[in-house]
């Protein structure tokens, strides 16, 4: 690659070559202070021309000028008494000859982009596959970018850069590779569980692990889970091996096959179905199950986790079908996913809850979560709460139109 040709570097450094006493540990020399310090540079090496050790020295502690013990910062002198050598040491010049391996990815890209262009920050890594989000500043040089994450991270064989924002239903994006091997099919883990990860087809956060674990958490074996926008199966998963009944919903086709692969994978039985979340929600949920049995003794969760439009969906509760008087099971645990940009975000989130189911929360919520910043003034909320006897017993105000919000 060009760029690793570009990034070559000579350093010329004092060298000390001393004879170092019989057994002397080699740990003595590299815990020397003033040595040179740099990525993948050994600085106590073996002397080419004779024998003995060269320590190498920080070129601003030591000039590389120097040509006798006596010309050494009195710092460097000390050092040498404290080894034992003083008497023996030798200055010498010492070239060292960097390439890319020497250097980190910040280092890197710092030298190869110009002067005023803002760094790329970081990226997110989803199994072998590492997703980078480059503005248009950093397009003509896609390619080197790609190459030097590449270059400084041994796990990561693909790089791929977002060139669109998340536009469609199943929340997948448009990506292009600009380094590496064209094999978008990742394969994650998370939590102790083995996700097959088709990164082109499907919507994945690596960032809420955390997340996913807290909210299986809450559930107990016994328990059911309506998970109405499951994607691959980052809570339905999990669930199930945790002994949770789950039934597992998600209208991208792409999710509820690598869902099935995912149970499969990680020997669990669960039920699946690629539909509407509002049809999910009514004739899944409600039908073939709230109005047909009880749980005494246990719960029934309904994950709702698309925070850009899960808000929205809440609207499947104000339909007349939930005041038909045949629900059985009226206080199922919903888990809400929403994003809120007000000051107080968690009082946003329950809000936003309550607007379009047309009732209050109050006795009945459980938990709200500040899940994870999404950006410097956004955040992801999960509101969960018991479906309010308002929404089986009584007339229920029209519900708010909420807008989409990516």
């Amino acid at each position: 690659m060009e760029y690793r040709d570009a990034v070559k570097e000579d350093i010329q450094v004092c060298s000390l070559v001393v004879q170092p006493r019989e057994k002397q540990p080699r740990k003595d020399f590299r815990n020397a202070p003033k040595h040179y310090c740099h990525r993948g540079v050994r600085n106590v090496v073996d002397n080419a021309e004779r024998s003995g050790k060269c320590i190498l020295l920080d070129p601003t502690i030591a000039s590389p000028t120097c040509s006798s013990v006596k010309d050494l910062p009195d710092s460097v002198k000390a050092a040498l008494i404290g080894l034992d050598v003083s008497q023996c040491a030798v200055v010498s010049n010492y070239t060292i000859h960097l390439t890319y391996e020497n250097f980190t990815m910040p280092e890197l890209l710092k030298k190869v982009l110009p002067q005023g262009l803002v760094a790329l920050s970081g990226f997110e890594q989803v199994g072998h596959i590492a997703h980078v989000n480059l503005h248009s500043g950093h397009l003509p040089f896609k390619h080197i970018i790609g190459q030097v994450v590449l270059d400084t991270n041994r796990t990561v064989l693909t790089v791929v850069n977002k060139i669109d924002s998340i536009s469609s239903v199943f929340r997948e994006f448009k990506m292009e590779v600009i380094a590496g091997v064209d094999k978008l099919d990742a394969v994650v883990k998370q939590n102790g569980f083995v996700f097959h990860v088709p990164y082109d087809k499907v919507y994945w956060n690596s960032r809420l692990g955390e997340e996913h674990h807290r909210l299986v958490s809450m559930m107990a074996p016994g328990d059911e889970l309506f998970d109405v926008m499951a994607g691959i199966g980052p809570f339905a998963v999990p669930a199930a091996a945790a002994g949770v009944k789950v039934f597992a919903n998600d209208l991208n086709p792409a999710s509820v096959a690598a869902l099935n692969q995912n149970a499969t994978a990680n020997g669990v039985k669960l039920t699946s179905f690629n539909m509407d979340g509002r049809e999910f929600i009514d004739n899944v949920l409600r039908t073939q199950h709230l109005e047909v049995s009880t749980l005494p003794s246990n719960r029934r969760h309904i994950s709702m986790n698309l925070p850009a439009l899960a808000v929205a969906f809440l609207d499947s509760f104000t339909r007349p079908s939930w005041r038909s008087g045949r629900v059985i099971d009226r206080h199922p645990v919903v888990h809400c996913y929403t994003f809120s940009a007000d000051e107080d975000v968690k009082k946003d989130a329950v809000r936003q809850v309550e607007a379009v189911l047309g009732v209050s929360l109050d006795g009945f919520l459980e938990h709200v979560q500040d899940v994870r910043d999404v950006a410097p003034t956004k955040q992801m909320v999960c509101v969960s709460f018991r479906l309010p006897d308002a929404i089986t017993e009584a007339t229920v105000k029209a519900p708010v139109k909420r807008q989409r919000e990516v």
